[in-house]
Parts: C-alpha cells; sequence; structure tokens
C-alpha cells in the first residue's frame, strides 16, 4: 500500500495529536537552548570588548558582563512565560510556515525579526568607532608573584608615587631615600640587614617595608602612621621577619649548592614580560616603574628569589633523587618512633553552657560538670559504644574532619594532649586528659596498616614536615644583623 505523504502545514501541526507536538517542541527547544548559549557567549565577548574600549578596566564593564550573565538565565524563564501566555510559539510556528509557503508579509515578519536585533548589536559598535580607547591603568601591569603558588604578593603601587596627580603632567622620576634625624642617607651600595652573610640592600628593604604597609596597616592612607606612630616598631618587625623569610631559598641554594635551570631562568624571564605586557605600551611600563622608584633590577631580583625557592625544594627534597629527603625507610621508623594515630572525644569546659539547669553555673561548675561527663562517655566507650560516632555528638569538629583519627607527631597538639597520646599503647583508652579546651578521652589507634593504606600521603606529608622544620632551623639559627639606622627610621625616613 502505497504511503501518502501530507505537507506539514500549521492546520496540521495544530490539530496533531499532544505528544506528537511535544516531541517537536523539544526538538526546537533543543536546537534553540544550544543555539542560544552559543550566540549569548559571543555576545558577551563582543560587548565586553566593546565595554572596554568605552569604559577601560573598571567596575563599570564588570557590572555589564555580569548583567549579561544575569540575563543568560533570566530570559528563558521570562520568555517560557510569556510564550506560553500569548501562544507566542504556535504564532512563530504559523509564521515560519506561511513564510516557506511563500507568504509576503511573514517573511516580513521574518526580516524584521532577523535585523532589529542585528541594528541594537551594531549601536555599541558604532559608539566604539566614534570613541576614544579609555585608558587603562598602567599601575595594574606590573606585579611580583610567589612563584610556589602563583599569588601576587605586590605591585608598585606598594610604593608612594611622586608627584601624586599627574594627569595631563610630565612623569615625575621618585628617587628612593632615607631620612635619618632629619637628613638624606646615602642608599647607594646600603645594606639594610645581613642573613648569614646574604647582603640585603636598601631597595628590596624598601619593596618590602612598603608591601606590608599597604597591605596590613596604612592601605595607603598617608595620614595613618600620624594618628598611629605607637605601631611603626611593629611595621619593622614585620619587615625583618618577612626579608628573613622570603630569602631561604637563597641561603639554602648558598649552602647546597642549588643553581636554577635553563627552564628556571626562562621562567624569569617571562615573568618579567609580562609586566611589561601588562601595560599599554612599554613607555607607560618604563612611567611606572619612576613613580614607584622601582627598578627592573629589584623586579628580576625578585621573581628569582622566588624561582630559586621553588628550585632549592625539588633538588633538595621534592624529587625522586632529593639531596636531603629521607629514605623511605627511614621515613616509616621515624613514623613508628615519633608518630601516634588517635581517636579522641572532646568535652568542652562550657558544653553545659546555657542548657537546663545550668543557666546560673560557674565556670568551675561547668568545668566539673564537663569533667563527669567525659568520665560517664569514657565509661561507655569501655562498655563497647563507638568512639567515632560518640565524637559526633560533642563539640570538636576535628573528628568530623578527620575519620580516619588524628595522625601527628611532637609539638603539634597541646602538651597535655600529647603525652597523653604518646604513653597509650595500641588500643588503649585514656583517662579522661584535661587541656584548655576541656577534657579529652583518646584511644590510642594502630598505625602500620594505616601508613601502608596511605603511604603516599603520608610520605608526602611528612617530606613537607621535613622540609618546614628544616627550613625553621635554619632561619632559626642564622646569623642576622642590621643597619645602624633601623633603630633611628621612624615613619617618615622612608621615601
Amino acid at each position: 500500500m502505497a504511503t501518502i505523504k501530507v505537507p506539514f502545514t500549521y492546520t496540521v501541526y495544530k490539530n496533531a495529536p499532544f505528544a506528537t507536538k511535544v516531541d517537536l517542541w523539544c526538538h526546537s527547544a533543543t536546537r534553540s537552548v544550544t543555539l542560544g548559549f552559543v550566540i549569548d557567549m559571543a555576545i558577551t565577548l563582543y560587548l565586553f570588548k566593546c565595554a572596554q574600549h568605552i569604559f577601560g578596566n573598571n567596575d563599570t564593564v564588570e557590572i555589564l558582563i555580569l548583567a549579561n550573565c544575569l540575563f543568560l538565565f533570566i530570559l528563558p524563564c521570562f520568555a517560557g512565560l510569556i510564550c506560553d501566555k500569548f501562544d507566542i510559539s504556535e504564532k512563530i510556528a504559523e509564521n515560519e510556515i506561511k513564510r516557506k509557503a511563500g507568504d509576503p508579509v511573514a517573511k516580513k515578519h521574518f526580516t524584521i525579526a532577523i535585523v532589529v536585533p542585528i541594528i541594537i548589536l551594531l549601536i555599541p559598535a558604532i559608539i566604539v568607532a566614534f570613541t576614544p580607547a579609555a585608558e587603562i591603568d598602567e599601575n595594574d601591569g606590573i606585579s611580583i608573584y610567589d612563584d610556589s603558588d602563583n599569588a601576587v604578593v605586590s605591585d608598585v603601587t606598594d610604593a608612594p608615587q611622586s608627584p601624586e596627580d599627574t594627569d595631563g603632567e610630565e612623569v615625575e622620576k621618585l628617587i628612593p631615600g632615607l631620612i635619618i634625624d632629619g637628613e638624606e642617607v646615602d642608599v647607594d651600595g646600603l645594606t639594610m640587614m645581613s642573613i648569614d652573610g646574604l647582603e640585603i640592600p636598601f631597595d628590596e628593604f624598601r619593596y618590602t617595608y612598603y608591601e606590608l604597609d599597604n597591605t596590613y596597616f596604612s592601605f595607603g592612607d598617608k595620614t595613618y602612621w600620624e594618628t598611629n606612630p605607637d605601631n611603626f616598631p611593629v611595621l619593622l618587625e614585620y619587615v625583618k621577619y618577612y626579608l628573613l623569610e622570603n630569602n631561604w631559598g637563597l641561603l639554602m641554594a648558598d649552602k647546597y649548592g642549588v643553581e636554577l635551570t635553563d627552564e628556571d631562568l626562562a621562567q624569569v624571564d617571562a615573568a618579567m614580560q609580562s609586566q611589561i605586557e601588562g601595560f599599554e605600551s612599554e613607555e607607560k611600563y618604563r612611567e611606572a616603574l619612576d613613580l614607584s622608584g622601582y627598578t627592573e633590577d629589584l623586579l628580576r631580583r625578585i621573581f628569582i628569589q622566588r624561582v630559586t625557592c621553588n628550585r632549592v625544594y625539588m633538588d633538595l627534597f621534592g624529587s625522586e633523587d632529593a639531596q636531603l629527603a629521607p629514605s623511605d625507610d627511614e621515613i616509616k621508623s621515624a613514623l613508628a618512633s615519633d608518630y601516634r594515630r588517635v581517636y579522641h572525644i572532646l568535652v568542652a569546659n562550657d558544653h553545659f553552657k546555657d542548657m537546663e539547669g545550668y543557666e546560673d553555673a560557674t565556670d568551675e561548675e561547668l568545668k566539673a560538670a564537663a569533667k563527669e561527663y567525659a568520665e560517664e562517655l569514657r565509661k561507655q566507650i569501655e562498655d563497647g559504644a563507638d568512639i567515632y560516632e560518640l565524637a559526633q555528638t560533642l563539640d570538636d569538629p576535628g573528628m568530623v574532619d578527620n575519620p580516619d583519627g588524628y595522625f601527628f607527631t611532637y609539638g603539634t597538639m597541646v602538651k597535655p594532649f600529647e603525652d597523653a597520646s604518646f604513653a597509650l599503647e595500641v588500643g588503649e583508652l585514656s583517662e579522661p586528659v584535661e587541656t584548655d579546651y576541656g577534657y579529652h578521652v583518646i584511644l590510642r589507634l594502630e598505625q602500620d596498616d594505616y601508613v601502608e593504606e596511605h603511604w603516599d600521603d603520608v610520605r608526602a606529608d611528612y617530606i613537607n614536615d621535613f622540609f618546614n622544620s628544616t627550613i625553621d632551623d635554619l632561619l632559626a639559627n642564622a646569623e642576622v644583623s642590621y643597619s645602624e639606622y633601623f633603630d633611628k627610621m621612624d615613619y617618615n625616613s622612608v621615601r
């Protein structure tokens, strides 16, 4: 029997079974949503570039992009409601069928639907064509990266700028300086700090000084120190500490003969180049350096400082043939003797505070109640209760976050907890142990099987702890000396 093909017209569509309509709607919706998403992403990028040209890099651009993204998610909801309310979907389908059949009115409607959005989208392009490009803040480009975690640690705007307002004026180069007792000190070749013979020049001291001042103290407010002069010695202690911490890589490299590879040096070169590329031009980059009083030599030294830390870690601790990393057998031996794995429950001293019957209790009464409750819980554990399950009902979130228990070494827990843990045999339960946090009941767990099952993670944690302790020992035992000017400075000294 021959199959009669019926042309698909709006009448056929309108009289079709509901299931057929649903199938058509779903097919159309899938294509529309996919195409709409791609188009909206393209429009977002287009509007972003237009807004960036008109407004530059500022909050206006971010607001426009956020508004467009919000529009992307909200539009389908409103479109669905409107189409359902006014039967727009059926009207569009009818118009499309009529257009394909040659209806001139339908063709006109289709043309309008295409042309109007295009005209709307051309408006930003027309504005761009007749609008000069916005000035990009040239100070956005210079940044120093802590290569160990790719975090921005400073930028040239940390330093004071001179003149304060250079808009339309020739940039005046800032000459770094140090004023002591009203007289200017010659900073050329001046060493502000020495760490085991490693000399910290004035420009690095100044860089760290302004980084910390703007991050933790004045936040760029020049009047801060006039009202808070007593905080200045604290800032200087911060500077000393950070200069010490930032140079451990160079100290270790010198001590163990670690040298930067060609790849490391290429990384430094790329980082320096990225500073220039962050500006509208190389001229703007040079102006930013002049405004801040920084030099390319200083920036390169800081990049090298960061890259050296990475190289030292890899060569001495982090690679398979690392010079200082202990062997697997040495690690396992240290884990067995110097580490403990435990579960514990903690009843905080104020566990019963605000509970019925304890509203008027003194601190000593609350503490006594906490100890009594800890003894009661210990009895429940002895009688077979699960210590981990009990811990979930108490005050210590640490046991929620550590289902395998605490695995730790000396110096990481409060002393009473540490002493009790190391005194226990595997499977032994402690009496309530008092600390500043409250009363603990500790159960020592086996750890040999745990170490084998989690060897990669345990080994990595041990190496990291070993690395940190090595660096701590290096810095704690370093011979440090300071310039005679350190104790004579005030908040007006560094320029």
